[in-house]
């Protein structure tokens, strides 16, 4: 398998007048543009972020374009641009120019997952390149605070490898000083016992006991008290030592009713639990319909596309998902206002940014 091996964020941000080619509705990065470079998942994601939060990012594509508009089918209906696509380009104006990248590398997540004693399994999602791109986004708000607080910009070098390596966490940490190399476990939990999915009468449940009080509370409630009691269960060490004979046991408790009649009886539980859902049962949620998440937003091909909008909110507003991923140059000849000359903090080109300019006191400023 093939993964990025390294991703340098080449986005140039800008604060100055350029700024007035930003959305209309007020965002807590109104003041700055990126000239965004990346491609695919990880710095798209960063990027994206930081358009949710009012920045005026402008994608630079190659005359091909980003190859996720290819990742399909499903495409877009008129357009030949994917939903992956979709995913993490909006709040984006597109240009293209020729642009020419390889990269390739691998950090031992995909021998971490996967079904006990089986093979090893990708992850659903891009997990990696979502990972990073978060990163990314710290560190380029953490550069923009360092530029507002000195004057100087920096280069940051985020890549896919260091984020992966560093998401192993306890796997790694457990390799590193006990020399113990991580198992696959499915759902299960290496070092917490229960803690995996189940099956029920209709479907799957996960269940997730942190500690020995929680054990005894998840015993009391499916009617098998006398576990807790136990001296094969009593302590998760020990519960760790006889896993097969515990979820033998949990097991066939749980396959005994539905995914709907254990939520009822875990709604008051003091440990993690929840049915495994279908995106049709993500998006019928009650609570998701009300914190509305699901965006709905113009596009210029096929009207209107729906997109999951940021996760975060904030008490003084600026995060918002604006405008639909840009069509393959959509803004190549935009006619929007044309941008004058500005300071710039550069995170990818070698050379040292210069100090920010001094504000033009016969112009009124651009910034929130």
């Amino acid at each position: 398998m093939v993964l990025f091996k390294k991703l340098l964020l080449p986005t140039r941000l800008c604060h100055g007048p350029f700024s007035e080619y930003s959305t209309n509705l007020p965002g807590l990065l109104s003041d700055i543009s990126v000239l965004d470079l990346t491609r695919v998942v990880a710095g798209p994601f960063c990027t994206m972020t930081l358009g949710d939060l009012g920045a005026n990012v402008i994608k630079v594509e190659s005359l091909e374009g980003d190859e996720a508009r290819k990742w399909g089918p499903p495409f877009i209906e008129g357009s030949k641009d994917s939903f992956y696509y979709l995913a993490v380009n909006r709040n984006k104006k597109s240009i293209c120019i020729n642009l020419k990248s390889p990269e390739a590398a691998m950090g031992g997540l995909l021998n971490a997952t996967g079904e006990r004693n089986g093979n090893p399994c990708k992850p659903g999602i891009a997990i990696t390149d979502l990972t990073t791109g978060l990163h990314g986004f710290g560190a380029v708000m953490a550069a923009l605070y360092y530029r507002q607080k000195t004057g100087k910009g920096q280069k940051i070098d985020c890549n896919l490898l260091s984020t992966q390596i560093s998401s192993m966490i306890n796997l790694a940490s457990i390799y590193l000083n006990c020399g113990i190399e991580c198992e696959r476990w499915g759902t299960a939990h290496a070092n917490l016992v229960p803690y995996q999915a189940f099956n029920t009468k209709d479907g799957d449940l996960v269940i997730g006991t942190g500690s020995n009080a929680q054990f005894a509370d998840f015993c009391k409630l499916i009617g098998k008290e006398e576990l807790s009691n136990d001296d094969r269960f009593k302590d998760n060490s020990d519960r760790v030592k006889n896993r097969d004979e515990c979820i033998r046991i949990i097991s066939e408790v749980i396959k005994t009713k539905t995914s709907k009649e254990w939520t009822e009886i875990f709604k008051t539980a003091s440990f993690p639990n929840g049915p495994v859902n279908k995106m049709s049962d993500v998006f019928a949620d009650e609570h998701v319909k009300a914190i509305e998440l699901v965006k709905e937003l113009p596009h210029p091909d096929c009207g209107t596309v729906k997109l999951v909008g940021p996760p975060t909110v904030y008490s003084e507003g600026g995060n918002y998902a604006r405008t639909a991923p840009p069509t393959l140059g959509q803004h190549t000849k935009d006619d929007g206002p044309t941008p004058e000359p500005t300071t710039t903090v550069t995170l990818r080109p070698d050379e040292s940014p210069p100090a920010p300019a001094p504000p033009d006191k016969d112009k009124p400023s651009t910034s929130e």
